[in-house]
């Protein structure tokens, strides 16, 4: 009896070509130092890396989706949402929770409470992390009163709902000004992982500005004296000046440095941007408040000052 050898089909010649690729693709994932992927993602680096990983072109993206689910370490995760819907990620491994937030929106970046863990002036992890995706560029508002301010500091300031859980931890996602990711850094972590997250003087800035997402102001005073033997004031002074906001922040920044035990040296220079109104160091302060004349700052009642 002749042996006639079975042909394969086109589905079985491709699987093939999978499993002799497979050690390519792993290389490229990892030292791409991918973490999460959306659908669109994964097609574009399929489309990128085609001929490298020696890919029949008539390979279909469904086919290599199903076999990196079966035969790597690739896994589908469900970030969840009441709100807005779920989001579906692709990760590689067991990436941080940092690295699956920061996959959802391009060009974002770690903030706020998450960097200051990060910067290691708090513990962790938090179960909230904060992701900034800044906005388009829009005109600077005009003059501002008194009036105008203390309107606009009566209420509670608002906070985003646009949120995600994945086990334990919350993706907090932000759409803060346009600043050209001004103070933005690449950190690496112990793990490996790169991340892009705001120096420790953009995150004080930040912080500052934005108190509930640290913790309220009792959490911003304890940042920055935690903060006294890694800050550069020459640093903060400068990307505050950069980022010229409206309100007078450099106030409330000028009032944490100083009640944080800072050197006269380290605060002067934000006073000698003037003080020429009376500011709020946080929104809907109520009649629960204190007023400190060095600064013309009202501030919380219960905040813990040590000087």
């Amino acid at each position: 009896m002749v042996y006639i050898p079975q042909m394969l089909t086109i589905d079985q010649i491709l699987t093939e070509q999978l499993k002799k690729a497979k050690p390519k693709i792993e290389k490229t994932f990892d030292s791409e130092r991918i973490a999460a992927l959306g659908v669109r993602q994964l097609q574009i680096l399929l489309q990128k890396n085609h001929a490298n990983w020696e890919l029949s072109p008539d390979l279909y993206f469904t086919k290599f989706f199903n076999f990196m689910l079966k035969h790597t370490k690739l896994r589908e995760i469900t970030l969840r949402s009441v709100d807005y819907g779920n989001q579906t990620r692709y990760v590689w491994g067991n990436p941080s929770i940092h690295a699956i937030a920061l996959s959802l929106k391009s060009k974002s970046y770690l903030s706020h409470q998450t960097a200051l863990i990060l910067h290691g002036l708090i513990d962790g992890p938090a179960e909230r992390v904060y992701v900034n995706r800044e906005q388009s560029p829009k005109p600077k508002g005009s003059g501002l009163s008194q009036e105008s301010l203390t309107k606009a500091f009566a209420n509670k300031q608002r906070e985003s709902k646009l949120t995600y859980t994945h086990r334990k931890s919350q993706i907090v996602m932000l759409n803060g000004m346009f600043t050209d990711r001004l103070g933005v850094e690449e950190k690496r972590l112990p793990n490996g992982e790169v991340l892009d997250v705001t120096n420790l003087e953009r995150t004080l800035i930040d912080i500052t500005v934005r108190p509930s997402y640290a913790g309220g102001v009792n959490g911003v005073l304890a940042a920055f004296e935690h903060a006294q033997t890694q800050l550069s004031t020459d640093k903060l002074f400068s990307i505050l000046k950069r980022l010229d906001y409206v309100y007078p922040y450099h106030q409330a920044i000028g009032f944490y440095l100083e009640k944080a035990g800072y050197s006269k040296s380290d605060w002067i220079r934000f006073m000698k941007l003037g003080i020429s109104f009376k500011f709020y160091l946080t929104h809907g302060l109520g009649s629960d408040r204190e007023y400190d004349a060095t600064w013309s700052l009202y501030h919380p009642s219960n905040l813990k000052l040590l000087r």
